[in-house]
């Protein structure tokens, strides 16, 4: 990348991967600085630079074109703003609609147009354990049922055929929310028994260039 940067976030949008913000442990500074890479020329370009400075913050692709980012830390308190990444303008704006309290470290899905399910993190008194949909366009908010336990998911949620699912954040089990049902199921936990607060997730998706292949 063209700056060091950790507690960042990666979103993509077809072939282009945005990292978003974090924190430059060299230079002891929070970032507002951002850039994308394209795959296909295997390139890292700066773009315009979030509102806010944040690290710890949750970042999901919107409408799959746009970036939205929730909440996060600026280096002295936690945020409550989300910010809206329009790549066809290179332009972040702050969105009308705010987080239900400041958090850092939670996660973050689009499952339908113009909505954002939150999930995980931490705040002013421990652990977050409810889980909301925001509509960003009207700001209602819709309940589902709450994780049973507090998770630093720290942007680690996997969203796939209306399921999502959470590991680790405060112990190493797992488990999935059924959208459509509204329900919390315990998956098979993960078989390295650590407090995966820090751990990685990957991405795979098809290149749009057959005759492309990754070294």
């Amino acid at each position: 990348m063209l700056e060091v940067r950790k507690e960042h976030a990666l979103v993509r949008l077809k072939t282009l991967i945005y990292a978003i913000g974090g924190y430059n442990a060299k230079n002891k500074t929070f970032l507002k600085s951002c850039e994308r890479y394209e795959v296909k020329d295997d390139k890292w370009t700066a773009i315009s630079p979030l509102i806010t400075q944040r690290c710890a913050f949750a970042a999901t692709a919107l409408n799959g074109n746009k970036i939205a980012v929730c909440g996060g830390y600026d280096g002295k308190k936690r945020l409550d703003s989300i910010e809206i990444y329009e790549p066809d303008i290179d332009t972040w704006k702050i969105s009308n609609v705010k987080l239900p309290l400041p958090l850092s470290n939670l996660a973050a899905f689009n499952p339908y147009r113009d909505r954002v399910v939150i999930l995980g993190g931490g705040f002013s008194s421990g652990f977050y354990t409810a889980v909301q949909m925001l509509n960003l366009k009207t700001g209602e908010i819709l309940k589902y049922e709450g994780i049973s336990y507090g998770k630093d998911l720290r942007n680690k949620v996997i969203f796939i055929d209306n399921v999502a699912y959470a590991f680790g954040g405060n112990n190493y089990s797992g488990e999935k929310l059924l959208l459509d049902n509204n329900k919390w199921i315990t998956v098979n936990s993960y078989t390295i028994k650590d407090n995966l607060d820090s751990w990685s997730c990957a991405l795979s998706f098809e290149l749009l260039n057959p005759a492309l292949t990754l070294k």
